[in-house]
């Protein structure tokens, strides 16, 4: 049991549903006695074939009062089990937003628990990355500050969602973390790694020191030497980080030399 909402109201509504089904159980008791006695007094011929129609009836209407109220006495309690609140699942609780006093409406959140045996890392991926991947095989998770045994983790199963986001063009995918990883709360950073296969789609990828890198407000550019063997800036658009060195995406070609040394590039010029 998580929380308990205030249900005298409930409760008493109840109570009182409980009450109208034993009165007309009660009545169905007396109009059931009469019809016996009616239906004797005909046999012997003591009263006429209406006043047994009109007794049976009377018994009819009893037994079908009883069941209607029985059938909202049932509702009645199920309304009132609703202002207990349990929980699905044996979890932890993270967060209870309401104190107590407060009102409990339709749609209100009312706590947020999680289970740490079930947790999941939940990534937007661009579709041309999924597209050597498209069954989410190869994909690795990372969870920076575990132990160096869990820095690249096989999910524990991989769905992406069948929809992608129309503005970013990404896919939803969620990967199920091991029930080894422990530790691990809801809202902490981790990295989805692809194979190399899916993220370069087919293209070749060029990479570059990123101590060769120059940034200058919202430039971004590499020292290119040119024939002349004069190194002349350029601007780039960079990719993701590889350890000590980073994919360049356009602005370089294959074949073009990189001055290693920006500031001293720089300087010669």
């Amino acid at each position: 049991e998580l929380l308990r909402i205030d249900a005298r109201a409930a409760g008493e509504l109840a109570a009182a549903s409980a009450a109208q089904v034993r009165a007309a159980q009660a009545s169905l008791s007396v109009a059931s006695a009469d019809y016996e006695r009616q239906k004797q007094l005909f046999q012997r011929q003591y009263i006429s074939q209406s006043a047994l129609d009109r007794a049976r009836g009377q018994f009819e209407a009893a037994r079908a009062q009883v069941w209607a109220l029985q059938a909202q006495a049932g509702a009645t309690h199920a309304q009132s089990s609703f202002f207990v609140v349990t929980a699905p699942y044996a979890g932890v609780v993270s967060a209870v937003p309401v104190s107590l006093g407060d009102m409990a409406t339709p749609g209100r959140l009312l706590v947020t628990l999680y289970d740490p045996s079930a947790l999941r890392v939940t990534a937007a991926i661009p579709q041309s990355a999924l597209a050597g991947a498209p069954d989410g095989k190869g994909l690795r998770l990372q969870l920076p500050g575990a132990p160096a045994s869990q820095s690249r983790l096989e999910p524990a199963s991989v769905q992406i969602l069948p929809a992608a986001d129309a503005a970013t063009h990404t896919l939803q995918v969620r990967l199920g973390l091991p029930a080894s990883v422990k530790d691990v709360v809801p809202g902490m950073f981790a990295r989805v790694w692809l194979p190399a296969t899916a993220a370069s789609s087919g293209r070749a990828r060029l990479y570059v020191p990123a101590s060769a890198v120059v940034r200058r407000a919202e430039m971004t550019g590499l020292y290119v030497v040119d024939a002349q063997g004069r190194a002349l800036l350029r601007q780039v658009r960079l990719g993701p980080l590889d350890g000590d060195r980073i994919e360049v995406l356009s602005g370089v070609g294959k074949g073009e030399r990189v001055a290693a040394d920006p500031q001293a590039a720089a300087r010669a010029n």
